[in-house]
């Protein structure tokens, strides 16, 4: 099934396929934004810097806000996301809470201008 705004994009590394991610249009608030899903790069590709290369040229690479939520509970995800906070130049990064997803630790991102 294809919806608009929607992707799937694999991941390669020299060829070979090392993840994967989607993303789709979605709402925070009121504010219609596109968001960052099911972001996977396989083990052996881990620790190499690719799962922040992608960031870099996707939500980088475009000027919307993006949305991004991870696991609270998932604590290699939420290092990943603060490590990549910290590497990458993004204008804007805020916290956005959704009370009937308490389990998601959920961010607003704007990259820079």
């Amino acid at each position: 099934m294809h919806a608009a705004g929607h992707t799937a994009s694999w991941i390669k590394v020299d060829g070979e396929l090392a993840g994967f991610f989607l993303t789709e249009p979605g709402m925070a608030g009121g504010l219609a934004v596109q968001e960052f899903s099911d972001f996977f790069v396989l083990k052996k590709h881990r620790r190499r810097g690719v799962a922040l290369e992608v960031v870099r040229r996707v939500l980088l690479g475009s000027a919307q806000t993006w949305l991004v939520a991870m696991f609270r509970a998932d604590a290699h995800a939420c290092a990943f996301w603060q490590q990549a906070f910290a590497r990458l130049p993004f204008a804007r990064i805020e916290t956005h809470d959704e009370p009937a997803l308490p389990q998601f630790q959920r961010y607003l991102l704007k990259p820079a201008a």
